[in-house]
């Protein structure tokens, strides 16, 4: 069918204007074709692009070797492809093993950078981000040995957006940040993660503590999960003045409990007087005004480890 299609349209479209079509499928009557077959198709395909614009290309319906969709790749056009997961995974090995940084570009353009169906390799990865402009959407669950390399991925960060981030990757990042003092990486961790930085059910010492400082020293309006997280005995009071920059905090009644004391002992320590001290108004508003002593805040979400870590007990 698109074969035929395709020759009527040649016959019929010289000199019209062009059709602009949202979406195109492939349909094949197998699931796997022989390849000859899946081959004219696809050249067929291509074909149409040229005479039409087609906003979208869904080929979902089959899986198809990487090297058969080069040409679409070089097709030049506000061209999108929606590929099954098997099909997008070998094509991304097949650019990456090209090296050619236009053909990496046109393919990050042409999927939208989405790559969270993928198992990538580090080595993969940079590539990607070394021969292209165009942002990545990675999924850490499918790729925990990208949390191994972070100093590898510190200069690409702000181009690296994470799915289903994990708070043992985020305590690393904010590690490798401090240690390497690159305070131009703080708003780069924060796009890529949507603003929060989830150190939920994290164990954390005096350095990750002084670390989340140096982070929150250098960011506005972020937001923070501390469910189940362990603070070590006095590290609550290098964290309480920085509250200011916390738009959204999420703690346990443990943990709750822990921050309410400090900024009364800091009270009675200065013989303040009401109003509170400005620690404990930042508290405050960063619980939004709720204190919720209540079992159901805690919950032990830690299997939920969610993305960005936007579960909140407020």
């Amino acid at each position: 069918m698109a074969v035929k299609l395709s020759r009527l349209v040649r016959r019929t479209g010289r000199g019209a204007t062009p059709l602009t079509v949202p979406e195109l499928s492939l349909v094949l009557k197998s699931n796997q074709p022989p390849e000859r077959v899946l081959s004219r198709a696809l050249s067929s395909v291509a074909s149409l692009l040229r005479l039409w614009r087609v906003q979208c290309l869904d080929l979902t319906d089959f899986w198809i070797q990487g090297h058969s969709l080069i040409t679409l790749l070089c097709h030049q056009g506000p061209l999108s492809l929606r590929l099954n997961s098997d099909t997008l995974q070998q094509l991304t090995v097949v650019v990456y093993e090209a090296q050619d940084k236009d053909l990496t570009q046109w393919f990050l353009e042409k999927v939208g950078g989405d790559l969270t169906s993928c198992r990538l390799d580090l080595e993969v990865l940079l590539s990607l981000l070394q021969h292209s402009t165009h942002n990545i959407t990675v999924d850490l669950r499918k790729n925990r040995l990208l949390e191994k390399n972070i100093s590898d991925l510190l200069p690409f960060l702000g181009r690296v957006i994470f799915k289903r981030s994990s708070s043992s990757f985020v305590k690393s990042t904010i590690r490798q940040i401090y240690d390497s003092r690159a305070s131009d990486c703080v708003s780069s961790l924060l796009r890529s993660s949507d603003h929060w930085i989830n150190l939920n059910s994290r164990e954390l010492d005096r350095v990750d503590c002084t670390a989340l400082g140096f982070i929150l020293q250098h960011c506005h309006q972020v937001k923070v999960n501390l469910l189940w997280t362990s603070i070590p005995p006095g590290e609550i009071e290098s964290i309480l003045p920085l509250l200011d920059r916390v738009s959204q905090l999420s703690v346990d009644r443990r943990l709750l409990l822990s921050f309410l004391q400090c900024c009364a002992a800091s009270q009675i320590q200065q013989g303040a007087p009401p109003p509170p001290p400005p620690t404990a108004v930042w508290l405050l508003r960063s619980l939004h005004y709720r204190l919720d002593f209540s079992c159901s805040s805690s919950v032990d979400l830690s299997a939920q480890d969610q993305e960005g870590g936007s579960v909140s007990d407020h």
